[in-house]
């Protein structure tokens, strides 16, 4: 079972998926910042998937 904080950080990919279709479907050039960005962000959700977070007692 993913707890809703670890799949609420999948949100973070639209953006990667957009800079992709981008690419792919229109033809734009992607620049060095977001493909930085991209690896930035890929490597924290994994990250998080593989970890997952602690639970904040209330």
């Amino acid at each position: 079972m993913i707890h809703a904080n670890v799949a609420g950080s999948y949100r973070n990919l639209v953006p990667i998926f957009g800079i992709a279709g981008a690419a792919f479907f229109l033809g734009e050039l992607t620049s060095l910042q977001q493909l930085v960005g991209a690896a930035i962000t890929l490597s924290a959700v994994t990250w998080l998937s593989l970890v997952g977070l602690k639970p904040v007692k209330a």
